[in-house]
This record gives structure tokens, sequence and C-alpha cells, in this order.
């Protein structure tokens, strides 16, 4: 059975979004995982033009892996069908070397939600699906990220407007923001979350209106899914910091769909 993408109807899960810390991780469910080394090889051309420092070590579980050491990759400790990989938000700490090491992790993310995209049956799962994202790593001065976010994440949304949701997620940007950039002329203003009647969502951070908005879409009372692109996101530390806030509304909303 094909997989279909209804944006009124819910699909059964097929990976996770969350971010604690210094950490952001992708829980995968192993039937979504469909990735070969030809795949790898063929997918890799697109990444080419980046000259990143290291070569490509497609998934194991015996090492780190992507583009240089960024992903740990463990079975979830609570469900036998899941992957959980993990990578570690790079940090100012590291300052010689930041900017290879972060568009090394940006590239490793942007692949791996590139071949989650590729899913064709439904899984097993007895969660919905949140939301599908997409990076795009380039060196033209811009770094897009995308969502579609579902009617089940739409759902919570309409219910958790006003009730603290937004001032979580903008907290979890300004930490990221800072533990790559520094704290030098960053406030919390500029870190703007807003949740809108009755399924809207809109993330800002630092620079010329940066954020990620729904697309050609205003306050519509459907519910169905919407795409949420970016704008004047120039660099890869404004696209981590919009995917961790992104990544914390798919974690809020999940461990209310688990505690249910």
């Amino acid at each position: 059975m094909s997989i279909e993408r209804r944006s009124s109807q819910d699909i059964p899960a097929w990976y996770n979004l969350e971010t604690n810390g210094d950490q952001f991780c992708v829980s995968v469910h192993k039937e979504a995982i469909s990735g070969s080394d030809d795949y790898y090889q063929r997918v890799l051309r697109l990444f080419a033009d980046l000259n990143l420092p290291d070569t490509f070590t497609p998934p194991t579980a015996d090492k780190e892996w992507g583009f240089g050491q960024i992903i740990q990759e463990y079975q979830h400790p609570e469900l036998a069908d899941w992957l959980v990989y993990k990578c570690k938000i790079p940090s100012l700490e590291k300052k010689d070397s930041l900017w290879p090491i972060i568009l090394e992790t940006t590239a490793t993310l942007a692949l791996i939600f590139r071949q989650l995209s590729r899913i064709k049956t439904p899984t097993d799962s007895k969660f919905p699906q949140l939301m599908e994202v997409n990076l795009e790593v380039n060196l033209n001065g811009e770094h897009p990220i995308s969502a579609e976010v579902r009617p089940a994440f739409l759902k919570w949304v309409n219910f958790h407007i006003g009730r603290g949701s937004e001032t979580e997620v903008a907290q979890v940007m300004l930490e990221n923001y800072k533990r790559m950039c520094g704290s030098k002329d960053v406030f919390d203003y500029h870190f703007q979350v807003q949740m809108k009647h009755p399924y809207d969502i809109y993330l800002q951070c630092p620079g010329n209106a940066c954020g990620l908005f729904p697309a050609g879409r205003y306050r519509s009372d459907k519910l169905e899914a919407y795409e949420m692109t970016s704008h004047n996101v120039d660099t890869p530390f404004q696209q981590i910091t919009l995917l961790v806030g992104i990544a914390k509304f798919n974690q809020l909303a999940m461990d209310d769909y688990v505690i249910k």
C-alpha cells in the first residue's frame, strides 16, 4: 500500500524531532530507512560544490557518521522499531573550526531529511506524523528551511495558543543561537514565536526579517496540512536556529500524544 499524503488526514509517523540542550535528535522508524550506498553516492553529488573538509560516512551504528563525525546512531530506548540519530549543535567554543562544522552539520541533516522524504509505504506507528522538514545547503548566501505541518500538529497548535509553548520555543532558539554565535548584541526580542488562531505559527530569529512562516496562507480555518517556508535565511546559524525551533514544537506536541 502506497502512502497517501492527503492534506486533511493524519499519517502514521516515520520520524520525529526533538531538541534538548545542545542536542538535536531525529527518531526514525526502521521501516523508513531506505538509503543504500548507491543512493548516497548519487545524492552526494548535490553537495559537491560545498567543498566540505570531510567525506561522507554512510549511516552505521558502529561509529559516528555523516560529513565528519556528526551523527551518533543508537537504538531508541523505549521503542523497538525506532532508531535515534543524534547530533550536537556546533558551539562557539570551537571558533576556529565552527564554519566547516556548521556546514557539515546542516549538510548531513539535509541529506537525512531528503532520504526520509522518500518513504513509500506507511509504518505501523501508533503516533501520527506531525511535520516534515527540508533543508537546503549552498554557498550562494541562502540556506532555506521548509516544513509541512500536518493536521495532528495543527490540532495541538489550536489548543495550545497562548498557553506558554511560544516562550519555550523562543528560549530554545535563543539558547542555541548564542551557543553558535555568542551573546554579543543578541537579545530576547530577536526571537519571536507566535501561534495565531486557528492553526498558524511563525518563527523569527536575528536577521533581516529572517524567519519561517506559513506559505501563501493567512489564518485559514481549514484543518489541512500546509507548507511553511523561510525568508532571508542567509546563514547556516539562522537555519539551525529555526530548525531547533520547529523541532521543539514537534517535541512538545509529541509529548502530549504520548501522554494521552
